[in-house]
């Protein structure tokens, strides 16, 4: 009989199951049960057509899990599984176990999580758009950590790894062991050989500890549309703390940027116990009479007055106007800033001269029009600037976030913010969800126990017009089915990404900025490469990784 691996070898017992280590390498493991599998970054989207032996073509395929992460993170890694079989499905069950040399457990947490699809469809609006299926939602996996493999199709295996602060640095080895056999939703169909298999798996745990989300160097504005939660479920205190907790366990929490009244003051206090920095009182328009804002704002302050949250408070408002619109922002925030001198003022202004004396304490701008020049002359100022992204820039030669994009995007737009000395990040909105008319979304499931789903990407922000839309544009959770926020491949890199800023800005700009630069140095100059993100992100902690040549 031919062999069950190109390279087999037996490494002993574990809980008293013999199990082979399988070695991948940059070929795919073809087994007696045609089922083939490897490891990626989390930086590569992968399609449900591809193969590891496509990838490994490309550098992309890997042959272990191994892994740098800071005290204080999350970091992530995907496992490949590809069921070869023309018809029959398979099943795969995944579990871990990691110890130090001297036989401690490891101090975190490893999960297992399985990368949904959804169907993007082609839109005028960008490009390049459309594709059909493309990875992005983040679905629970089955009991026991078990999930279905379509025949043909690869199946990613999100694996999110979480470092407590007080966690000991050090060195952990083991395995992901994967247990295939019968599917149990196809339950008359099988792998012909039900077969017990493992990937090495390593994770370095570096000195370096990530601040909590309360003592960030670097801040964000990321806009959770809480209304948007109403058409699916009764909107009460323990949803809104399931999500919020959701949130900030991705390195980012649940403000909001366009509501017209300062929200509960319960939504201000949980918040903060989720270690917001910040949090919105109310947008304010260019049409505002400035009392009218003040008389809405003043009982909420004193409520966060008493409670010593008030220093988290800001107002946002005059959203990308004009430099026309300079004396209503004199004016409204004026009165405001005279009223409350501590009241943190925000408005987002892509002008190409903002006046320091204007009352603005965070100046926001569109990031390919952030100005080196300017920034220092408005933080000379004593001021802060933040960066952001929307629908805009949509060329094909900027960085953004939408779900047709590479995933390393994702993570180089914070990379970009730390070379430029951002003081943090604003995005318009996390869940906006809005389909076309007069289809309504549900909550979002597989199809036929496949990883595809019902959740239609594309959303129409700019309703009533249909004729243009957006697929993951404002958009980077998705409805469960039980209540639960179901995130996405995007969100949990942009959370890499905002970690990894708390790194650069820990180390010496003279230090810092050579190694930016191997990857990102400009709004449409920057590399695209998995390995050399990691390669350079381990050198900043201390650790060396060899990519391979090109």
């Amino acid at each position: 009989p031919r062999p069950l691996v190109r390279d087999t070898l037996v490494v002993g017992m574990s809980q008293n199951v013999l199990f082979l280590l399988l070695h991948v390498a940059l070929v795919p493991l073809f087994v007696e049960s045609a089922v083939e599998f490897c490891t990626t970054y989390s930086t590569v989207k992968v399609r449900q057509n591809d193969t590891c032996t496509n990838l490994g073509t490309k550098h992309l395929a890997l042959s272990t899990i191994n892994v740098v992460a800071m005290r204080g993170e999350y970091e992530h890694v995907q496992i490949l599984l590809r069921n070869t079989n023309k018809k029959t499905w398979a099943t795969a069950k995944l579990s871990f176990i990691l110890r130090d040399e001297v036989g401690n457990s490891f101090p975190g947490t490893v999960d297992f999580l399985q990368v949904g699809y959804v169907n993007c469809t082609k839109t005028p609006r960008y490009s390049p758009s459309g594709g059909g299926w493309r990875p992005d939602p983040i679905l629970p996996l089955g009991v026991g950590n078990s999930v279905n493999l379509e025949p043909q199709y690869l199946q990613p295996i999100w694996v999110r790894i979480g470092i407590p602060q007080t966690a000991p640095s050090g060195t952990y080895s083991g395995a992901v062991n994967i247990n295939f056999g019968e599917s149990s939703d196809h339950s008359t169909t099988r792998v012909s050989t039900p077969f017990l298999a493992s990937i090495h798996m390593r994770v370095d745990v570096a000195k370096f500890v990530v601040p909590s989300l309360m003592n960030a160097t670097f801040g964000y504005a990321y806009s959770f549309v809480e209304d948007a939660l109403s058409p699916f479920y009764p909107v009460t205190k323990q949803l809104k703390q399931r999500w919020y907790t959701y949130l900030a366990n991705r390195r980012t929490y649940a403000d909001s940027l366009y509501h017209r009244e300062p929200r509960p003051l319960e939504d201000y206090k949980m918040l903060a116990a989720e270690g917001a920095q910040w949090f919105n009182l109310r947008f304010v328009s260019h049409k505002d009479d400035p009392q009218t804002v003040i008389t809405s704002i003043e009982p909420i302050l004193k409520q966060l007055t008493q409670l010593g949250l008030q220093d988290r408070a800001y107002l946002y408002g005059f959203d990308e106007n004009p430099p026309g619109e300079q004396p209503a922002i004199r004016k409204i925030y004026g009165a405001i800033k005279k009223k409350f001198p501590s009241l943190r003022l925000v408005a987002t202004l892509n002008w190409k001269e903002v006046p320091t004396d204007l009352p603005v304490d965070v100046l926001v701008k569109q990031y390919e029009y952030y100005n080196a020049t300017q920034a220092k002359i408005w933080k000379a100022a004593g001021k802060k600037i933040y960066l952001y992204h929307c629908i805009e820039p949509s060329g094909s030669t900027f960085l953004n976030t939408f779900i047709e994009r590479p995933g390393i995007q994702a993570r180089l737009l914070y990379w970009l913010g730390a070379m430029d000395q951002a003081d943090g990040w604003l995005y318009y909105a996390m869940d906006l969800w809005k389909p076309k008319p007069p289809a309504k979304h549900t909550v979002i499931e597989r199809l036929n126990g496949t990883a595809r789903t019902n959740f239609a990407p594309a959303n129409y922000i700019w309703l009533p017009r249909t004729d243009i839309w957006a697929n993951g544009d404002g958009q980077f959770l998705y409805p469960g089915p039980s209540g639960e926020p179901v995130g996405s491949v995007r969100l949990d890199i942009m959370s890499d990404g905002l970690e990894d800023v708390e790194l650069w800005n820990s180390l010496p700009r003279a230090q810092a900025l050579p190694l930016l630069k191997q990857l990102v140095r400009g709004p449409t100059d920057f590399t695209s490469d998995p390995c050399l993100m990691e390669k350079v992100r381990r050198q900043a902690l201390g650790y060396y990784l060899a990519c391979p040549q090109k």
